[in-house]
């Protein structure tokens, strides 16, 4: 099988021909300007990720400077390192409070413990002399009828 020679004075070919070779230009144009824009897009990335890094690492030394100046106006110090000291002293005196407010809570029970008992007693104590009292009566009636009798 042979293949067709295009013969030199096809018009209509070379036409064809043309139109390709002006869509391959254009292609190559818009290649070109999309593989540029590609690059603009990737500087303009890396850009917007460097601010957004920067950003960040500022908000969190903002963060970290409020928390230390609230450290510093709530304990009056004027360093970090004496901030930790009179938390810890801060610290140490409530665990304290904590343990004399046990203490003193059980030395209430306690004063309330024995003042009861001391009532109970002192309710006994009553009821003993009366109870006494009462027999004490009861002899010395039955000894002054037997005396009479």
């Amino acid at each position: 099988m042979m293949t067709p020679t295009p013969s030199s004075h096809d018009p209509q070919g070379a036409y064809q021909l043309g139109r390709m070779a002006e869509a391959l230009s254009q292609n190559t144009v818009t290649l070109t300007k999309l593989v540029e824009a590609v690059d603009e897009n990737s500087r303009s990335t890396a850009r917007l990720a460097s601010r957004q890094d920067r950003m960040e690492q500022t908000i969190e030394q903002i963060q970290a400077d409020q928390r230390k100046m609230i450290n510093i106006n709530m304990t009056g110090q004027s360093t970090e390192a004496d901030v930790r000291k009179r938390l810890e002293w801060l610290d140490r005196k409530y665990q304290e409070e904590v343990s004399n407010n046990g203490v003193r809570d059980h030395g209430k029970k306690v004063l309330y413990g024995s003042i009861l008992i001391a009532i109970a007693w002192w309710v006994g104590a009553l009821v003993w002399d009366y109870a006494v009292s009462k027999a004490a009566t009861r002899i010395q009636n039955q000894t002054e009828i037997r005396n009479k009798g």
